[in-house]
């Protein structure tokens, strides 16, 4: 999935924003529930960095008087308040002590609550196989003291968890599960809560009426619970799903409703979300100015409080709209150059984020398919301890004598018969199991392979269809030089290798497949034996080709002029640099001819801006059209350009080249709806070898002031420190 909206197509930038506000709103306390609460726990719904100020002391009180139901209430609140700021470790040290606190007051309610707190701390830290070892925990101890609150609020637990890794079937489940544990009426905020994760999943699965359905049904709970950010979170994901069936109008609403809600809690980051939902939805009707300004307070806000994602995500929206006006472009070059910034920061963060989240991910998948392994074959020694007992119970029997002798075969028989079963129901829970890895691995969005230490294919995932267009069945045995081709084998070899002798591999490259070109991201991951040996490796990849693409046109938009297409003074000055470079060791000359347009300030005030634009395009064109395709044409701004001329010859040539722009000046141009005649004054520096860019640019400069004091319409020469004249 994108992490931003392509320029001019209706975003769906919500996708994104509903990560970032998972920070703000995850889960929430109610006062209608029926759950031993301290009040400082549901003040820190709203001010959690007060209650974070006010607990030590609160908390001190409790230690000294050995008040330990009231100290486990602390910690709650403790973890509330980091929750709600997005201090995951803070939450789940606060849910162990809350565990710790209750466990001493020998109250279970307090146990479990302190067990689902570290449970959530630890998913948010990405520690998914901890954090639902504890929530198997907490429903052990569930069974002894049941409570249908309790009951719910680890089903939501379940929840969170499955749409965090991407199994919104199961999300879907627990959530319904969460909701029949309650009775109507019963803890608005927590049914709320689960609606709300039942109506993401429903939208994550494409079922966007039954999700809107969920979302009513959420928001009139939170409502009767009167948590506004909750409230405000329903309406962001509203938005979302208004956004991709092309509700404009219900858009703009749920943004109005989430910037009241931040404006009553003074949250500016929550106000931003707002107004960028109304900016991308006036954008998306059609009002720019109203859009441009709800992106630009936007922009602010995520700027303020370094929100660096959400500030390149308006920014890439309001890039959209400014590229549509022709007075934007200075708006336009500002808003560019600070959206390179935010792409560096944002995929310097993302590198690391994902390198955490997928290491997390890869890291419970493996926990969980050991400890299926572990089960399995404790299940197996269960049945073989079985049929031995039974054979020593047979050998007994044997020798009480020949008259037992046929009732021991007959038992004999029994318990052979029961393990084969045993065995075959063993078989068919492995089978299972397997079914399940496979429909894992096949809905990750990556090429997912085994290759053993002949380099040859033994596991591959249905994404294999995808990019190479065959029956993945088909690439078992084959060898990986074939499959991928001596192109992208000579890159991956050395990769290979590695992983072959036991060294993790990472690394990115590029490949022609079925005549397009794909960009990816590998990982190799060595597949060790207990006993130390290899047994091959697992391979990785992602397909990176969009995220490369765009970084090529942000590269683009950096070094080209956005008016005329020409160079921009950027990419002049890189140019020049080398050009000198060049005629330092190779003993040629350069030509530099700096040119304006006469008298542009009045053609633009009789014009207007876009009357100009067009002058300095069709100025821009007309000389492109008359240099060599080797030479550079650059706009250092507003009517000013500069012309590089590598391996000039002589002074003679550049002359030439300055007669043959004056020239070409001379035919009219249609502009505004009328002919209009131009002309040009250009200075021409010539140089040895051994000149400076910066003097050569500046001897160009003084000699087109000289071309413009001799009448314009001419040029004027520059050789060393003499100005000569040149009539057109």
């Amino acid at each position: 999935m994108k992490a931003y909206a392509s320029i001019g197509s209706r975003p769906v930038f919500v996708f994104v924003l509903l990560f970032s506000v998972s920070g703000i709103a995850a889960s929430t306390a109610s006062a209608e529930d029926g759950l031993p609460r301290h009040p400082l726990e549901l003040r820190a719904l709203r001010e959690p960095e007060a209650v974070l100020q006010a607990l030590p002391a609160e908390i001190a009180t409790a230690e000294r008087s050995a008040d330990q139901a009231t100290l486990a209430l602390l910690h709650l609140a403790r973890a509330n308040a980091c929750r709600v700021s997005g201090r995951w470790a803070c939450q789940r040290d606060a849910g162990m002590d809350a565990r710790a606190a209750g466990e001493r007051a020998q109250q279970p309610i307090l146990i479990l609550r302190g067990i689902v707190a570290e449970s959530r701390g630890r998913i948010s830290l990405q520690d998914f196989s901890r954090g639902e070892r504890l929530l198997g925990e907490a429903e052990s101890v569930l069974r002894q003291s049941p409570n249908a609150e309790i009951a719910a609020d680890i089903q939501l637990a379940y929840s969170t968890l499955g749409h965090v890794l991407g199994k919104h079937e199961l999300a879907v489940e627990h959530a319904r599960n969460g909701l029949s544990a309650l009775s109507p009426g019963q803890a608005p905020a927590m049914q709320a809560r689960l609606l709300r994760n039942l109506g993401r999943a429903e939208a994550n699965l494409g079922d966007f009426d039954a999700a809107r359905s969920s979302f009513d049904r959420a928001q009139a709970q939170a409502d009767v619970a009167d948590d506004p950010k909750l409230s405000a979170e329903m309406q962001l994901e509203l938005a979302r799903i208004a956004a991709l069936s092309g509700d404009i109008e219900q858009q703009a609403r749920s943004g109005a409703i989430v910037v009241a809600a931040g404006q009553r809690l003074r949250n500016r980051q929550l106000e931003g979300f707002g107004r960028e939902v109304i900016g991308l939805a006036a954008l998306s009707s059609g009002d720019q100015a109203k859009a441009e300004e709800e992106l630009r307070a936007a922009i602010g806000v995520f700027h303020k409080f370094d929100l660096p994602r959400d500030e390149l995500r308006a920014s890439r929206s309001l890039v959209g709209s400014l590229l549509d006006r022709a007075d934007g472009a200075q708006e336009l070059r500002v808003l560019v150059r600070r959206i390179l910034v935010l792409v560096r920061d944002v995929n310097e963060r993302d590198r690391a984020a994902a390198g955490d989240d997928f290491d997390a991910r890869l890291k419970y998948e493996q926990q969980n398919f050991d400890l299926a392994r572990l089960a399995q074959e404790a299940a197996l020694a269960r049945e073989r301890e079985f049929a031995l007992n039974a054979q020593n119970r047979f050998n007994r029997v044997l020798m009480l004598g020949g008259m037992l002798c046929l009732f021991g075969l007959l038992v004999f028989f029994v318990v052979q018969r029961r393990a084969a079963k045993l065995l075959s129901k063993a078989h068919a829970r492995i089978a299972a199991n397997e079914h399940r890895l496979r429909t894992l691995t096949d809905n990750i969005p990556a090429m997912i392979a085994h290759i053993d230490g002949e380099q040859r294919y033994t596991f591959v995932n249905a994404y294999f269809r995808k990019i190479f267009a065959i029956d993945p069945d088909g690439l078992i045995g084959r060898c990986m030089r074939e499959v991928r081709g001596e192109a992208v084998y000579a890159d991956i070899r050395e990769h290979v290798e590695a992983a072959l002798r036991g060294v993790p591999a990472r690394f990115e490259g590029k490949g022609e497949v079925n005549g397009r070109t794909y960009y990816y991201l590998s990982q190799y991951v060595p597949d060790e034996l207990p006993d130390g040996r290899l047994h091959g490796f697992f391979a990785l990849t992602f397909d990176i080709t969009d995220l490369k693409l765009a970084e090529r046109e942000l590269e683009k938009l950096a070094r080209f002029d956005a008016l005329t297409g020409v160079a921009n003074r950027r990419h002049f000055e890189e140019r020049l640099a080398l050009a000198a470079a060049r005629s330092r060791r190779q003993g040629l000359p350069i030509a530099l001819l700096f040119l304006d347009i006469d008298h542009f300030k009045s053609i633009n005030d009789r014009l207007g801006h876009a009357g100009g634009d067009d002058v300095i395009r069709e100025f821009a064109r007309r000389l492109q059209c008359n240099v060599r395709e080797e030479d550079l044409v650059a706009r250092l701004g507003g009517d000013e350009f500069v012309i590089l001329i590598e391996f000039a010859d002589s002074l003679e040539l550049a002359e030439a080249v300055a007669r043959k722009l004056i020239a070409s000046m001379q035919e009219p141009m249609h502009v505004a709806g009328e002919l209009l005649s131009i002309t040009t004054s250009i200075g021409v520096a010539f140089a040895v070898p051994d000149a400076d860019p910066g003097a050569l640019l500046a001897l160009a400069d003084g000699a087109l002031y000289a071309a413009k004091r001799a009448g314009r319409n001419t040029f004027s020469v520059a050789e060393g420190n003499q100005s000569i004249g040149g009539a057109a």
